[in-house]
Parts: structure tokens; sequence; C-alpha cells
């Protein structure tokens, strides 16, 4: 959670304006994306293959709740700041690791549907966007 640093430094500086942070909770990019929760960092960690396991595999979806719990329940819950929570940056099957050619839109959807009910249940202060 250190390398959240830029990310205080500018929900600190608006937090006396009007919401306009929209705060992007994955992404599926292999640069500076890991650093913050990438997608390719969780499938890297448990020791998978192919980056469209991020939106099927349970200890994953777990650790990705977890994760997203202490992002916005735990620092950001009532934060004035925060606009809206993005689950993924450019939602798609393919990363910088192979994907599997069963992973669909549909796969894809459904994760996204799965993780706004379980934003949305912890956190009714902001809007969550599939991104």
């Amino acid at each position: 959670m250190n390398n959240w640093y830029p990310f205080v430094t500018i929900t600190t500086a608006t937090s006396n304006v009007s919401p306009n942070v929209l705060a992007s909770v994955t992404s599926p990019h292999n640069t500076l994306s890991n650093d913050y929760g990438g997608m390719d960092l969780y499938i890297n960690q448990f020791a998978l293959q192919d980056h469209s396991t991020f939106y099927t595999n349970d200890q994953i979806l777990t650790a990705f709740q977890n994760y997203a719990k202490q992002i916005v329940l735990v620092r950001y819950l009532n934060s004035p700041a925060v606009f809206s929570w993005e689950l993924e940056n450019h939602a798609r099957c393919n990363g910088t690791l192979p994907t599997s050619p069963t992973c669909t839109t549909q796969t894809v959807t459904k994760w996204q549907a799965e993780m706004d009910a379980f934003i949305a249940s912890i956190d009714s202060n902001h809007i969550v966007s599939a991104g």
C-alpha cells in the first residue's frame, strides 16, 4: 500500500472541492499497475499462467476483494474527493500474459457484475463503474 502515495496526495489536495477523482482499482497492464494491484501481479503471485484467470480463480477473486476492501472501506469510504470506483481500467481478456481461449466478453462481464456488487455492498457513498 506504500505505492498509493500519489493517490493520497491527490485525494488530500482535492478533498475540499467537489468530488473529482475516478479511482481505478486495477488494470490489465503490466507497467506501473503491478505496483498498485495490477491483474498480472495476482496471476504471478498465485503461480498461474494466463491473464484470464484473474476473472475466474477463486483465490484471486478473494485476494482482489481483500485488496479492494482495504482501499475502499478502510481508506476512502468517506472521502469527499472520490467520485467513483472504476473496477478495471480497459477491461478485457488479454493483458501482458497469455490468455485462455475460453475467456469471453461474458467472462469479463460476470466478473464486473460480481465485483460491482461487492464494492457497492461496502460503499454506498460512491458510484462503481466497469471501466
